[in-house]
């Protein structure tokens, strides 16, 4: 029953199915925020199904809701292996959702780590494509390999480069675990002079 789906499909996001789109369209439902503010609101199915969307209400942007440094690996049709270094919210709705062209492909999320934020996940992971250009040059794979296949044209590497992803990305979770909270003093309050 497609009712049932689509209920088991919202459960699975945290929403619970409503029921029927008020203002008609087929392709759409309207879903409550079961494990978040309560929150009503008009959904389309293929969102709710991959996750690619937010609640209206008490939902963060990207900028400063919880994200990931993710590890991506690819068998393509004619045998070749490929890794894909990124970022996003939800690694396994980025991969079979939004980089798949061909979905036949052998493809899986090997690594994820969480970063507290997508502009810190952002900034790691342009900084982590630097280290491997700059040490791995040879390791980035040429769009026509791929052209076709994925949706994407940049950032997908040669397995030769996977050893280095996941040593950077060890690193990363090393860095993340010592991380402290920052203390700021309070607006408003003068500072104290020193005597010279």
């Amino acid at each position: 029953c497609l009712s049932a789906r689509d209920a088991a499909e919202a459960a699975a996001r945290g929403w619970q199915l409503v029921g029927p789109d008020p203002a008609g369209r087929p392709n759409y439902r309207l879903y409550r925020h079961a494990d978040g503010c309560g929150a009503e609101q008009v959904v389309a199915r293929a969102n709710m199904q991959t996750g690619r969307f937010t609640c209206h209400t008490c939902d963060e942007g990207w900028l400063t809701a919880p994200s990931s440094i993710y590890l991506l690996e690819f068998t393509l049709p004619n045998g070749t292996a490929l890794v894909k270094l990124g970022f996003s919210r939800d690694a396994h709705s980025r991969l079979f959702h939004q980089i798949l062209l061909d979905k036949t492909i052998s493809a899986r999320v090997v690594r994820v780590v969480p970063m507290p934020s997508g502009l810190i996940a952002l900034r790691r992971e342009k900084q982590l494509h630097g280290i491997l250009a700059a040490e791995l040059p040879q390791a980035r794979v040429p769009i026509a390999t791929f052209a076709g296949v994925l949706k994407v044209k940049t950032e997908i590497y040669w397995p030769v480069a996977a050893a280095r992803i996941h040593a950077l990305l060890d690193t990363e979770v090393a860095r993340l675990a010592n991380r402290r909270p920052r203390r700021s003093a309070a607006r408003g309050t003068p500072r104290r002079r020193r005597n010279a």
